[in-house]
């Protein structure tokens, strides 16, 4: 069970203390899950009055959580015509894999010559869980579990700015 910190952080048990979710950062992360799932495709329109309305929460952190996906280029913000999902080109696309791709392979082989008997377990736990919902077909629970499972060789690191950068990045 993640623990808070003195800061408000979560502990995660993983080595790595996450900030507490704000109402703004779920937001964001539903809205990220539903795009990575294909539930919102390239080009779809995000309107704010109705994922204020289905996340429960006034338009302000639906605009943050807007904000925050444009940043990770997710969507795009488009001046007098809301926010939309992004279609990446075949170079950004290839861009983003490849930067992502080096961080983790750094993270990895760290995880190689740093992880602990407890990393161990946690890793396999982790993977049991994504092969639990591949066997299911639940693309979110999928996602989610290997979300996981990745911050699992990200805290084997053993590198606390590394795995930050990381996870970050990723986010």
């Amino acid at each position: 069970m993640p623990q808070k910190t003195r800061n408000g952080a979560r502990q995660s048990g993983v080595g790595v203390a996450k900030p507490a979710a704000t109402r703004s950062d779920r937001i964001r992360q539903a809205i990220e899950r539903e795009i990575i799932s294909g539930a919102l495709g390239p080009g779809a329109r995000l309107d704010e009055d109705s994922l204020a309305e289905r996340h429960g929460a006034s338009r302000t952190p639906v605009r943050e959580a807007l904000q925050r996906l444009a940043s990770q280029g997710l969507i795009e913000l488009r001046a007098h015509a809301g926010a939309f999902v992004a279609i990446p080109t075949v170079v950004e696309l290839a861009e983003m894999f490849e930067t992502m791709s080096f961080l983790e392979a750094a993270c990895a082989a760290l995880a190689a010559r740093r992880h602990t008997a407890q990393d161990r377990r946690l890793l396999a736990a982790a993977h049991e869980v994504c092969g639990k919902a591949a066997r299911i077909d639940d693309p979110v629970a999928f996602y989610t579990a290997n979300g996981n499972f990745h911050g699992c060789i990200y805290a084997a690191s053993h590198n606390g700015y590394l795995a930050a950068q990381t996870i970050q990045l990723g986010n």
